[in-house]
């Protein structure tokens, strides 16, 4: 009996270490959770400075962002009529002849710049929009509209947005989670490029323009942009593109699309609106590549905040001013910037200016 009782003394004795490792496990675990959690508040508060973050683009496709954010803080020019979109933007307006068109030939009387960055992303066009019309509040917005709005966010946007602004970003985007997980070593490196960046140069050239030539990685230039693409492949290729165009239209009017869509649409309804609060009008410009135009989708949302403007027939469908089948060429630019030039000159914000004012402000 006695052995039996010794027996269940010691049995019952034996979960105490157990236990006791058990709760130090547990201890051991949350300490580091709560190391890292507090780790991770602390690269989230890192300060950064915004200039920085734009600079650090420099080595990039999108090395135009320091210009463009030097353009709009740190140079003393102003900007009258700004133009936001992508590379069919950025390579399809002359910033120089539509300024020197809108103000008749006559001197720099309104400023015009082509803030026009690579890829698509309307939530990289909304903090292009913001950062100027905080800065400089223009006589006109020109957005420009594509056929179809992307699913993603642009590729630089996680680079450049406040990391609030990233946290809490609209839900759609499949990249999203990816763009969490980067945000703590994007902290780092940017706190560490705040320390070093010598926060821009003094003097900025009042415009960038990639109509000629578009700057590439580290500065380097491309070649002329002085040819077309050869038309049977131009066709071909322009064919495909609008093929592609359709299924994704079709994903947009099914049941899901409201869902696939929601990320870049609302940031194109935050930028509209946050333009509207500031008396800033907008006009959209409609970029639909080679061939004859069908209309955006959706068309009714921009349409309803204010002007689309659809380049001509005679020069969606001409081949020889095509660089490729969404892009033009620098003679396709100059036409285009041309005509866009007469539509702006009719806005009531423009209509006359040219005619009336001295140079400056």
């Amino acid at each position: 009996m006695a052995i039996l009782t010794e027996g269940a003394d010691k049995s019952a004795a034996r979960p105490s270490l157990p236990q006791a490792s058990r709760a130090a496990l547990r201890r051991l675990v949350f300490g580091f959770l709560g190391a890292g959690i507090a780790a991770l508040i602390a690269i989230m508060c890192l300060p950064a400075d915004r200039a920085a973050r734009f600079h650090l683009l420099r080595d990039t496709d999108y090395l135009k962002a320091g210009w463009i954010y030097d353009r709009i803080v740190v140079s003393k020019t102003p900007i009258d009529v700004a133009v936001i979109g992508t590379s069919h933007t950025m390579n399809g307006v002359d910033s120089v002849l539509l300024e020197q068109g809108l103000n008749g030939g006559a001197g720099p009387g309104l400023h015009v710049v082509n803030l026009a960055l690579p890829h698509f992303g309307d939530d990289m066009h909304d903090l292009i929009a913001r950062l100027l019309i905080g800065a400089k509040k223009p006589r006109v917005l020109v957005i420009e509209l594509l056929p179809l709005e992307a699913r993603a966010a642009h590729p630089a946007f996680g680079e450049l947005a406040d990391a609030g602004d990233l946290i809490g970003a609209p839900w759609g985007n499949p990249e999203q989670f990816a763009a969490w997980a980067r945000l703590p070593r994007r902290q780092v490196r940017n706190f560490l490029a705040t320390m070093t960046d010598e926060s821009g140069p003094s003097d900025v050239a009042d415009h960038w323009n990639d109509t000629y030539y578009a700057m590439g990685r580290g500065g380097t230039k491309s070649p002329p942009r002085t040819t077309a693409l050869a038309q049977p492949r131009l066709i071909r290729e322009a064919a495909k593109a609008r093929e592609n165009l359709h299924q994704k239209a079709q994903s947009y009017a099914g049941s899901f699309g409201w869902i696939m869509w929601h990320y870049n649409e609302t940031y194109l309804v935050s930028m509209i609106e946050h333009a509207k609060k500031n008396d800033v009008p907008v006009v959209f410009l409609y970029m639909p590549g080679f061939g004859t135009p069908e209309p955006p989708v959706p068309s009714a949302l921009p349409a309803a905040y204010g002007r689309i403007l659809t380049p001509p027939a005679d020069l969606l469908t001409d081949p020889t001013v095509w660089f490729d089948p969404e892009h033009l060429n620098y003679e396709g630019a100059k036409r285009l910037t041309i005509w866009l030039a007469g539509q702006l000159r009719e806005m009531p914000p423009l209509s006359g200016y040219a005619a009336t004012t001295s140079p400056g402000r």
